[in-house]
């Protein structure tokens, strides 16, 4: 089983090189962030063209989140759509699903908007969904499951944290490692050397990424079957078979669990 997640950037946008993707690696499931798309234009048809059956889920933020199953695994039950404890439009940010006895979040922790809140109103506002998230993992006792949470918590995991700095903050720290004091673990970090960077993210697409944003998190049932765990850096730069077209900031991460013994 391979599971992936991306921070696509614009799933419209971005669907040539999705489907490309797509069609070359095959992973089984994909969590997707900041889809851009509402849900009534989510490119389903083109998905399932490539073998995908898709959910998004995006309300009134700028963002949305999805979730893909390739064709022949069981079909996607809808556990959450959104995060329960409110109303903001960020909530679509939150999107459940389980698949066979694999239970998939898609995760995108709103970044808040410091040009209308401020930089200190802005992180507390992402602290504060932080919290919801933290709350719902406990009251839905995932340690017992067969869970992963996938995607972009805004949060830089590999940065010292330092107060006044933007993504950096103790905070958000604390936040992170009560997410996987609740039950999860870095599956990156389960198989990789913390010399192995893992970078994944850079504002600027056309150079190097400088960042480990994008995470996929195990709950400890998961993390014993992790395989392996890769940046799969060839879709953060120019893409054979689609000449003169750009990519996204993002580069996917995928992550192979072995089969059950």
């Amino acid at each position: 089983m391979r599971v992936a997640t991306w921070c696509i950037g614009g799933v419209r946008g971005y669907l040539d090189v999705l489907c490309h993707w797509l069609e070359r690696r095959r992973p089984d499931v994909v969590a997707l962030q900041k889809i851009r798309v509402s849900e009534e234009y989510f490119p389903t048809e083109a998905l399932d063209q490539v073998g995908y059956r898709s959910a998004p889920l995006r309300c009134q933020s700028l963002y949305g989140v999805a979730l893909l199953s390739r064709h022949g695994l069981p079909a996607l039950e809808i556990l959450d759509r959104g995060l329960p404890g409110g109303d903001s439009p960020d909530d679509d940010g939150f999107l459940t699903a389980r698949i066979g006895d694999l239970v998939v979040s898609s995760v995108y922790a709103p970044y808040g908007n410091p040009a209308v809140l401020g930089k200190d109103g802005a992180l507390a506002y992402k602290v504060a969904w932080l919290d919801r998230l933290i709350g719902h993992l406990k009251e839905r006792r995932v340690e017992s499951d067969h869970s992963l949470l996938c995607g972009d918590f805004n949060v830089l995991p590999d940065v010292p944290a330092e107060p006044g700095v933007l993504n950096c903050t103790c905070d958000e720290k604390e936040r992170l490692q009560t997410i996987l004091e609740t039950g999860f673990v870095d599956l990156y970090r389960r198989v990789n050397p913390v010399s192995d960077r893992g970078l994944n993210y850079g504002f600027n697409r056309r150079l190097p990424p400088t960042t480990r944003l994008q995470l996929v998190l195990g709950s400890e049932s998961t993390a014993d079957s992790v395989a392996s765990a890769r940046v799969d850096l060839e879709y953060r730069a120019p893409v054979d078979g689609l000449p003169g077209r750009t990519w996204p900031a993002s580069a996917p991460v995928i992550v192979r669990l072995a089969d059950p013994t």
